[in-house]
This record gives C-alpha cells, sequence and structure tokens, in this order.
C-alpha cells in the first residue's frame, strides 16, 4: 500500500500522462468491449443457454424504457405522470 501512495504523492509530466491515457484509452474503448463480447458469448455457449435474438417486441420494451429514463433523468418529478 506505501509504494501506492508514493506513486499517489509523485507528480507526473504531460507527456507521461497523455502516454498513459492513450493506453487506458485504447484498453477501455477497444480491447475491453471486444473482449467482453467474446467472452459473454462463450459463457452462453458453456451454459447452453440459448441465443439472444432482438424482434420486435424487444424493441419496443426497450424504446418504451429508454423514453422512461430519460425523462427519469431529464426531470425527475415527470416519472410519476407515467
Amino acid at each position: 500500500m506505501k509504494k501506492f501512495q508514493n506513486w499517489a504523492k509523485r507528480e507526473y509530466s504531460i507527456r507521461q500522462r497523455l502516454i498513459a491515457l492513450g493506453f487506458e484509452g485504447i484498453f477501455f474503448v477497444l480491447i475491453f468491449p471486444f473482449l467482453l463480447v467474446v467472452s459473454s458469448a462463450a459463457i452462453d455457449r458453456w451454459l447452453q443457454l440459448p441465443r439472444f435474438t432482438l424482434s420486435e417486441l424487444d424493441c419496443r420494451s426497450i424504446a418504451c424504457c429508454g423514453r422512461w429514463l430519460s425523462r427519469v433523468v431529464v426531470n425527475p418529478s415527470s416519472a410519476d405522470d407515467w
């Protein structure tokens, strides 16, 4: 723990921060979502779960939930009007 505290006290240069940010961006924007999708599909096959298909009914329910969620986020008092 002491090592992490020492790292936190140190001031890093702009160049070091940009390099770290670049690697983090590549990881969280490209690698992590790819691994999440690939591993979830593999786990579904391993557990013998059915494939996920997006039907018209699913799209309607997703749109309805999205509208409700946007109303709650934008104006929380309007959620009671539904």
